[in-house]
This record gives C-alpha cells, structure tokens and sequence, in this order.
C-alpha cells in the first residue's frame, strides 16, 4: 500500500504489506510550512497531531518554532497527520495521509486557509423539534471512521435552523447533537445530492447549501 498524501506532501513510499499487529520502530518528521499566501507572516497557537482511526489513537506532536515536528515508535498501519494554526487573517491548517511500514518518514504541510459549511436544518414532516441547545458537529472521517474525537468542530443552531461551522480541513460528516429523544437524523443534502454516506470536502472556502433532514424515530 502506498503513502498517500491528500493536502501534504511525503518523499517516500511504502510497499512492503501494512503489518498492524507489529510496532516498528517508525519515525514520522513533519515540516510545517507556515508561510500562507495572502495571510501574511507568522502563525499563532499551532497544533501538529498524528491520529489513527483504527486503531484508535491521538498523539500530539511537539514543534520547534521553525516548524518541524516528530514522533516514533508508531504501530504500522494507516495515520493522519495534520496541523492547525493562527494567521492573520484566518485559521489555516494542512493534513496528509500516511500509511506506515518501517522505517522512516517526511512530510510536508503546506498551510492553507480553512473552510466552512453553512446550512439549515429542517423537518422531513411538520414543524422542527426544539432547537434551543441543539448544535451541528463537523466530524474529520477518512476511510468512513472518526479520525480526531479530541479535535470538535461545532456551531450551535440557530433558532430558524441555520447554522454554520467554521475552522474545517478534509472529509466532514454532519452530526446534529442534542435532539430531542424522539427525533433522528434523516439525511444529508448538498446541491440536490444526497452526501449522508460520503460526506462534504470542506475545500478552503464556503461550502453553503447544507440542509439536513430531520424525522422522527
């Protein structure tokens, strides 16, 4: 299986069999490239992580303020390393896609700015639910899973049904949390397709009319 970089870059590839019952001695050095075009210099709070959807693992990545990143002694198997910052003008951040053997690693993370989704939740049948404390998740999944539980992109719901979140990398399902006991979600719409199984690309920019289909259990 070969290293896959989506957003980022990675000089090697690995083509021996993915072994996920073994730890090698793996060493993963990440070059975040902080430099975002139209952002201006310099980025604040930066985050580096790498995150394993199966099995499940989080692990943060200590930087140096030039950008560089390690980690080691990682389990061979599928991973995501992203990081997230700061810039001037807006929240940037870059991800790529490893799948791990032995041996060692580089990646680099361009920065970029991120995206967001804007929408409207609505009922399938009649009026909405209460919405009051009701907010719309954005979970990160590669491959169908959670990739980062820790990392929680959400906005509340407005009381029309609108809602928009910010700050999005990669691959996003919409999750609508805190319904209530008698409601489900139905669907997931983009542009007059139904995105329930595949998700949105949350591409820098607006991805905007979302609608998510609310029925009762």
């Amino acid at each position: 299986i070969p290293a896959v970089a989506e957003h980022g870059d990675v000089d090697r590839l690995a083509t021996e069999p993915v072994l996920r019952d073994q730890v090698w001695e793996v060493q993963v050095e990440v070059e975040v490239l902080q430099q975002v075009l139209g952002a201006g210099p310099g980025v604040d709070g930066m985050v580096v992580m790498i995150a394993s959807a199966r099995p499940r693992m989080t692990r943060r990545m200590h930087h140096s303020a030039d950008g560089l990143a390690n980690t080691r002694g990682l389990r061979a198997g599928r991973y995501y390393v992203y990081a997230r910052g700061q810039a001037p003008d807006g929240t940037v951040a870059s991800f790529a896609v490893l799948d791990l053997v032995e041996g060692s690693y580089e990646v680099s993370l361009p920065l970029q700015p991120t995206g967001r989704v804007t929408g409207r939740v609505v009922a399938e049948r009649g009026g909405l639910p209460p919405l009051n404390g009701v907010s719309v998740e954005a979970v990160w999944t590669g491959d169908g899973l959670m990739i980062e539980p820790l990392a929680r992109d959400e906005a509340t719901v407005g009381p029309d049904g609108s809602f928009r979140v910010d700050h999005l990398f990669g691959t996003r399902t919409l999750k609508v949390i805190g319904l209530s006991p008698g409601w489900r979600v139905q669907s997931l719409w983009l542009g007059g397709g139904d995105v329930t199984a595949s998700g949105l690309d949350s591409a820098p920019g607006a991805v905007g009319g979302v609608t998510i289909v609310l029925a009762r259990r």
